[in-house]
């Protein structure tokens, strides 16, 4: 299970070249050296918001975490976050399967329970 805002701290020898005690992740698997980071559009958008994500991208890859991006674009698109899973399993060294059509169906009305039945013609 990954810890929710979970704290990244820089190493010692990371520490000189990042700017802050530490960082936050959405999802955090520490044992893996992977987070899951949600961009949502307001705050990310703009050269500015753009150069910061970067920054952080960069200053995370130092303290030996691999992010993977979610965009609300993705969130709201079955297929496409179903992408942002397999690649999360990749890092774990992992293959996604789905196994039953049960899973499948039972999948589909978790999204629309979570996030209130919005889907991708609407985004």
């Amino acid at each position: 299970m990954p810890e929710l805002n979970g704290r990244i701290f820089p190493q010692k020898e990371a520490k000189r070249f990042i700017g802050r005690d530490f960082y936050r992740g959405d999802l955090l698997w520490r044992d893996k050296g992977v987070v899951a980071e949600y961009n949502g559009a307001a705050e990310h958008e703009g050269p500015v918001h753009m150069a910061s994500d970067a920054i952080r991208r960069s200053d995370l890859d130092l303290c030996g975490i691999s992010e993977v991006t979610v965009t609300k674009r993705q969130l709201y698109n079955t297929e496409l976050l179903e992408n942002v899973a397999k690649q999360i399993s990749a890092k774990f060294g992992k293959k996604l399967r789905y196994k039953t059509p049960e899973f499948s169906k039972a999948h589909q009305e978790l999204r629309k329970l979570l996030l209130c039945a919005k889907t991708d013609e609407n985004i």
